[in-house]
């Protein structure tokens, strides 16, 4: 008993997780693929972007229109400099459509 009990807490909580990065998918005016973690990758770039700045205009800026901005771009220059910046721009292209 205690098991399923568990593993029902288990399951309702991936689903909350997985319906909240879905609506945040829908409210970042991405009409591409869903993929949780294409999506998990990009939100961190903006993620850590706050962290660097700490300012809050940034995060939404380089969350806005899926991830599509210049804004974006300067966030992954500030926060992976060396990162291979076409595995990012497919990844956006995906999810943006």
């Amino acid at each position: 008993m205690r098991k399923l009990l568990g593993l029902t807490t288990f399951a309702v909580i991936v689903t909350v997780i997985f319906a909240d990065l879905q609506g945040d998918f829908a409210e970042l005016g991405c009409k591409g693929t869903f993929d949780e973690s294409k999506l998990r990758t990009v939100i961190r770039v903006c993620d850590d972007c706050y962290d660097l700045f700490r300012e809050d205009t940034m995060l939404k800026l380089c969350r806005q229109k899926c991830f599509t901005t210049s804004y974006f771009s300067g966030c992954l220059d500030s926060t992976e400099p060396s990162a291979d910046k076409a595995y990012f721009e497919k990844i956006v292209k995906d999810l943006s459509g």
